[in-house]
């Protein structure tokens, strides 16, 4: 039920709802390449729209090499989104 609630407010543009769809899916298929290319789009973009969690994600993608080259660069620039609301928020203590 949480999943189609996400995917609707990722549909209705709102971008926590999209890194909580891609969430979902990430953890449900680990082993599967374009699926991991697919979360990562979505990370990206939740992030591009100030979702701190997305940059997170993205970023946890990136220094992995999961379902993208690893890039350790990117990912720490990618890694300021996650803590645009201080190094408190557990955004930013995650990454």
């Amino acid at each position: 039920m949480s999943e189609a609630l996400f995917q609707r407010a990722c549909t209705l543009g709102i971008p926590s709802g999209c890194t909580n769809r891609a969430a979902g899916m990430f953890m449900a298929a680990r082993d599967d390449p374009s699926m991991l290319a697919c979360t990562y789009r979505s990370f990206a973009r939740a992030c591009a729209f100030d979702d701190p969690w997305g940059c997170t994600m993205q970023a946890l993608q990136l220094s992995r090499g999961l379902g993208v080259e690893p890039d350790n660069d990117t990912a720490l620039r990618v890694l300021q989104g996650a803590c645009r609301n201080g190094e408190d928020d557990p955004a930013c203590q995650s990454g």
